[in-house]
């Protein structure tokens, strides 16, 4: 693992893993998807396909401005697999 932001690979990988993280919901909802995730052929690439869609599906809708271009951008910056990884590793083997 590249560590370059608190042990992530940026900013925007540790932003996302925090949110999704702290907040009981959303990391109730990302452990149920891990624990299915766990049993696909590829599971952290299936996992991380959850996440980004999960991010992109919650990110609000802003009208075309600077600040959705910038947020459009952030979001592509973080590093998904990294993230499923740190998930599939709390499930129970």
């Amino acid at each position: 693992m590249n560590s370059n932001y608190n042990g992530w690979t940026n900013y925007a990988t540790w932003n996302v893993n925090l949110w999704l993280t702290n907040e009981e919901g959303s990391y109730s909802y990302m452990m149920e998807q891990a624990r299915t995730a766990a049993s696909a052929q590829y599971p952290v690439s299936t996992l991380a396909d959850v996440i980004r869609d999960y991010v992109e599906d919650n990110a609000p809708e802003l009208p075309a401005s600077i600040y959705s271009d910038l947020l459009q951008w952030a979001i592509q910056q973080a590093n998904y697999e990294e993230i499923a990884a740190a998930f599939l590793n709390g499930v129970e083997k």
